[in-house]
């Protein structure tokens, strides 16, 4: 079963999304003024894509794509494999926060 959902035209938000510590939803970074907090999801849930996805099948999307997935609750492995393609122009910016 694909958990995998998408938000439409989320790249093209003015900001990233504020990333949180997963285990007690903290901030990564002291100043994250740069960064948005999800809208709520009435604002966008028409715009939410769930992919219609069978073995063996792979999904391309920009990394500002916001997306995520439900929890396993299954007995079986879900995997996932994540890979990041940039250009000979790319610049590095130092982010901390690990």
């Amino acid at each position: 079963e694909n958990n995998l959902k998408l938000i439409l035209r989320s790249h093209k938000w003015q900001k990233l999304l504020r990333p949180t510590k997963w285990s007690n939803n903290q901030p990564w970074y002291k100043d994250d003024s740069s960064f948005m907090n999800l809208p709520k999801i009435e604002e966008f849930e028409k715009d939410i894509l769930i992919p219609n996805l069978k073995l063996g099948d792979a999904v391309l999307f920009n990394f500002k794509t916001v997306h995520g997935s439900t929890g396993n609750n299954s007995s079986l492995s879900r995997r996932a494999f994540s890979m990041r393609f940039i250009g000979d122009d790319v610049t590095f910016f130092e982010r901390g926060g690990l």
